[in-house]
């Protein structure tokens, strides 16, 4: 029995070191300390309030300030070109919000891929829970990172007739704009592979 034990705590450190883990909203979602790109081009490191991206290739340092707070989590597209960042004003039982950054010219830019979804959703809000602001998260990229998945979530507070309710949106890269949205149940059925154990039915 201890040497399966033993075993198993080996798989998960090594899973752990190498970047994998489960995401509360994305299910691929990676740590700072190992956020490698996909192709290798970059890396993130985290240093206090810093958030810095490391040029694979030229050793260049691309610098931007950013409030880090924990619980968080991050997914780069397939293509080393945007990232997102999933994080909680409030550890487990806070509001979540979601920044999308592109790297262009040597420059960390924040875009506007989840405001549109902020919107949309808000007024869901209106009638499930006026009284707070919601959760905003991206799931993963889809179709080899041309669009994203955002979803909107009410937060589990009792004076919410809504609770947990979920509506996805999914946003094309180019345009920021929504090309389609659908229910919780929906999500799971198209991308039950890439959404995280807060989205999961």
């Amino acid at each position: 029995m201890r040497t399966i034990s033993f075993i198993i705590l080996i798989l998960l450190s090594s899973s752990l070191l190498n970047g994998q883990s489960r995401g509360r909203w994305c299910e691929g979602a990676i740590s700072y300390d190992t956020a490698l790109s996909p192709k290798g081009k970059y890396k993130i490191i985290v240093k206090d309030t810093e958030l810095i991206v490391v040029n694979m290739t030229t050793g260049n340092h691309l610098k931007r300030k950013i409030d880090i707070l924990p619980p968080s989590e991050l997914a780069w597209s397939p293509n080393d070109s945007l990232f997102f960042i999933n994080q909680s004003d409030g550890g487990a039982i806070g509001t979540w919000a979601v920044q999308v950054y592109k790297i262009a010219d040597d420059n960390i830019v924040e875009t506007n891929l989840a405001k549109k979804p902020l919107e949309e959703f808000q007024k869901k809000m209106e009638e499930w829970c006026p009284d707070e602001f919601p959760n905003i998260a991206a799931c993963g990229w889809v179709d080899n990172g041309t669009k994203i998945l955002i979803v909107g979530a009410v937060p589990n507070h009792s004076s919410c007739k809504g609770m947990g309710n979920i509506f996805c949106y999914l946003i094309d890269i180019r345009s920021a704009e929504i090309i389609d949205s659908f229910n919780k149940k929906l999500l799971n059925q198209k991308w039950p592979e890439i959404i995280g154990s807060c989205v999961k039915e």
